[in-house]
C-alpha cells in the first residue's frame, strides 16, 4: 500500500508524466491479494464450522443415548429396588468428548472467528498515579468485598475454614471411589445420584455436571424459607427438549419423567429451570407467571431468543394456562457476569443466581460475585454436598444415602 501511495504522489507531482499503468498494475494486485486473503479466511472458517458440527453432533448423539439408557434404568431400578439393577445404573456413566476451546458455545457461536491480526495494545499511562476524579478501589482477598475503602466478609459462602473443609472433602471422596450419594430429599419425584466423577468436575476449572446442579440447587431451595414460593426442574430437562423438538416428537411424553412434581397452583410459583446448552454452556432460565415473564439470563450477557422460544412451547406442556403472553427477560442490571475467557464457570455462576435469588430476592452484583470468588465458591458447594447433604444428613429425609458402587447398601456414617 506504501509503494501504491508513493507512486500515486509521483504521478500527481509530476503533472501526470509518471507512469499510470503501473499504478494501475500495482492497485490491482493489492486487491488481488486482499480478495486472497478474504477467501482463505473464509475457507478456514468453513473448516472449523465443519469440525465443529460435526463433533457436536456426535457429542449430541451419545448424550441423548445416555440420558434414554439411564432413565430406563432408573425406572426399572425404582420398580425392583434389586442389587442388580442400582449397580446397572451407578455404573453407567457419560464422559464429555473435549472439544477444543475455540468450539466451545461462547467462543464460536457469539464471537466470530477473526484472522486478522489485532490492533497494537494501547500504551500504559507514563504516570502511575491515579487522577482526582479517578476512585481508587481497594483490593481485597478473595472472598471478601470493597466497602467504604474497607475489606468486608458478607459473602455466605465465605467460610473461615474452608480451606480446611475443603481438603476434608477431597480426601473424604479420594479415599470412596466407589461411593455413591444417591439424594431424593423432601421431593421424591426429582431424585439424582453423585459419584466421584461429580465431584471431580467442582474440582479446579472444570464444567460442573447436571448431578451436581440438581443436588445442590434441590438441598438450597428445601432448606430455604422461601421453598413454597418456588419450583424446581430437572437440569437435563431443556437438553431433552431440544432433542424432542428437532424430531417433532409430542412434548407430552416428557410428563411422566421430568415433570412429575409440577404442583397444580404453577401459576403462583416461580419455576426455576437450569439450562444446558448444546453440551457446552450452563445458563439461568425461570418462569414468571404473575410478571409474565420468562428469565433467560446467560452468564455472558448473551440473549437467547431460541431458548426463549422453546419455553413457550414447554410451557404448554407444564401449565394448563397456556395462554400467559410471555415477555423474554434478558439482562438484569449489575448482574455479575462470567468472564469471555472463561468457558467452565458458567455453572457456578447459574448456581450463584439461584442461591443469591433464594436468600436475597436479587440476583448477585460483581461486588457479591466475581470472578476470583469462584475457587472458594467452588469449595463452598463442594462442602455442601459432601458433608450437609451426603454425610451429616445421610439417611434422613432431607439428606442422601451412601451406597458403595459393588453392593449399593446404605453404609452407616
Amino acid at each position: 500500500m506504501a509503494d501504491i501511495s508513493t507512486m500515486l504522489f509521483n504521478h500527481i507531482e509530476n503533472k501526470n508524466r509518471f507512469p499510470i499503468e503501473k499504478l494501475k498494475l500495482m492497485i490491482l494486485q493489492y486487491d488481488k491479494q486482499l480478495k486472497d486473503k478474504e477467501n482463505a479466511e473464509n475457507q478456514r472458517i468453513e473448516k472449523y464450522k465443519e469440525e465443529y458440527e460435526s463433533k457436536r453432533i456426535v457429542a449430541n448423539e451419545k448424550y441423548a443415548n445416555f440420558l434414554q439408557e439411564r432413565s430406563v434404568l432408573y425406572k426399572r431400578w425404582k420398580e425392583e429396588k434389586s442389587k442388580e439393577s442400582a449397580l446397572e445404573l451407578a455404573k453407567l456413566k457419560f464422559t464429555m468428548d473435549e472439544v477444543p476451546e475455540l468450539y466451545t458455545y461462547y467462543k464460536f457461536q457469539k464471537d466470530p472467528i477473526v484472522f486478522s491480526q489485532q490492533p497494537n495494545p494501547v500504551k500504559p499511562r507514563k504516570s502511575s498515579k491515579p487522577k482526582k476524579s479517578e476512585k481508587v478501589l481497594k483490593k481485597c482477598p478473595e472472598g471478601q468485598i470493597s466497602k467504604r475503602g474497607k475489606c468486608t466478609k458478607t459473602a455466605f459462602w465465605n467460610l473461615q475454614d474452608i480451606e480446611e473443609k475443603y481438603k476434608e472433602n477431597v480426601d473424604y471422596w479420594e479415599n470412596h471411589k466407589t461411593k455413591v450419594c444417591d439424594y431424593d430429599g423432601v421431593d421424591v419425584n426429582f431424585p439424582t445420584m453423585l459419584d466421584y466423577e461429580d465431584i471431580e468436575s467442582l474440582l479446579e476449572n472444570n464444567w460442573i455436571t447436571s448431578a451436581v446442579i440438581n443436588v445442590y440447587l434441590k438441598f438450597i431451595l428445601e432448606k430455604s424459607q422461601k421453598s413454597d414460593d418456588y419450583v424446581l426442574l430437572n437440569s437435563e430437562l431443556y437438553y431433552d427438549l431440544v432433542n424432542v423438538l428437532e424430531k417433532n416428537e409430542d412434548l407430552s411424553g416428557m410428563l411422566e419423567g421430568y415433570l412429575t412434581n409440577i404442583p397444580e397452583n404453577i401459576e403462583n410459583k416461580k419455576i426455576i429451570l437450569p439450562i444446558n446448552l448444546n453440551n457446552t454452556h450452563w445458563i439461568f432460565g425461570m418462569y414468571h407467571p404473575e410478571e409474565k415473564q420468562i428469565l433467560i439470563i446467560d452468564p455472558y450477557g448473551t440473549p437467547n431468543k431460541e431458548v426463549f422460544e422453546n419455553l413457550k412451547l414447554l410451557w404448554k406442556t407444564i401449565s394448563n394456562t397456556s395462554n400467559i403472553k410471555y415477555k423474554a427477560v434478558y439482562k438484569i442490571p449489575r448482574i455479575t457476569k462470567q468472564p469471555l475467557d472463561d468457558t467452565t464457570s458458567c455453572g457456578i455462576f447459574v448456581c450463584m443466581y439461584f442461591e443469591y435469588l433464594i436468600r436475597n430476592g436479587k440476583f448477585p452484583s460483581s461486588r457479591d460475585v466475581s470472578e476470583r470468588d469462584i475457587p472458594y465458591i467452588r469449595k463452598y458447594i463442594l462442602n455442601i454436598i459432601t458433608y450437609e447433604i451426603c454425610q451429616k444428613n445421610s439417611g434422613s429425609k432431607s439428606g442422601g444415602r451412601f451406597h458403595h458402587i459393588n453392593d449399593l447398601l446404605p453404609i452407616e456414617m
